[in-house]
């Protein structure tokens, strides 16, 4: 009982030295930042993070982590190792060649919002559901705009069936724009599909892994979970070489601080 009790007020004490550090996120010294990246090092370890799809568990136990059930946990060498070793410039290619973008330190650009599902129609005014239409015409005004260097799918294709509703949308998307494409997949079976369509528009697996001409939007779930929608679309990415955004998808005062 009394190492359990240890162990609870040292993942309080963990917790409580990140939230003092991120209070003071505007003036943080470089102590104070090491401090917040050593706590955050002993969560991954001392808590872990759920993991729900097995073949990502079997990943993480190949790469050394220490696997409990669905929880995984994560040595700080892994981690440190893995900052280490992570590309600093990475090529968002477009479909164009003009329209590449890379990224790369201390360079800053913008891209469009995305995920909405409501729209004011630009012919009648109507406040309305979002659908296909919506997105292609979106997409041709963001190809038009030269400070987006790359396209968001903007809003849903909600005239389709949930079920192939991403396909869609990245129809929609690689149709009308010659920009780098940001989009969210949306389940193994469609992230497999639209690596096929951008394998085809690349020129093949090896021409798409040199020139990536898409990249996945996937959203881990707050606190430290990885749902399979998010772990698949990491795996199947990582292999085919597109690059994955990941958006922490935190809830302000429910599930973060």
């Amino acid at each position: 009982m009394a190492k359990r009790e240890r162990r609870e007020r040292s993942k309080a004490g963990i917790l409580d030295s990140i939230q003092y550090a991120i209070a003071r996120s505007s003036e943080l010294t470089e102590d104070e930042l090491y401090m917040l990246h050593a706590a955050s090092l002993n969560v991954l370890m001392e808590v872990g993070v759920k993991v729900e799809s097995e073949e990502a568990r079997e990943l993480f136990a190949e790469g050394g982590c220490v696997i409990e059930g669905e929880i995984v946990k994560i040595p700080a060498h892994i981690v440190e190792e893995s900052i280490r070793t992570a590309p600093s410039v990475v090529l968002l290619a477009g479909r164009n060649p003009k329209n590449d973008y890379v990224i790369k330190q201390k360079k800053v650009s913008f891209i469009n919002f995305g995920e909405g599902v409501n729209v004011i129609d630009p012919y009648t005014k109507e406040y309305r559901r979002s659908v296909k239409a919506d997105l292609e015409r979106n997409t041709r005004v963001i190809d038009a705009i030269n400070v987006l260097p790359c396209a968001y799918r903007s809003v849903a294709s909600q005239d389709k069936a949930g079920s192939v509703q991403a396909l869609h949308n990245m129809e929609a998307m690689f149709h009308n724009t010659t920009k780098h494409c940001f989009i969210g997949p949306d389940g193994k079976d469609n992230i497999e599909k639209i690596i096929d369509m951008a394998t085809f528009l690349a020129g093949g697996r090896e021409a798409l892994k040199k020139r990536p001409l898409v990249t996945f939007n996937l959203c881990p779930t707050s606190p430290l979970q990885l749902n399979p929608t998010a772990t698949d679309a990491l795996i199947l990415g990582a292999r085919a070489g597109i690059p994955c955004n990941i958006i922490s998808m935190d809830l302000s005062g429910a599930t973060s601080n």
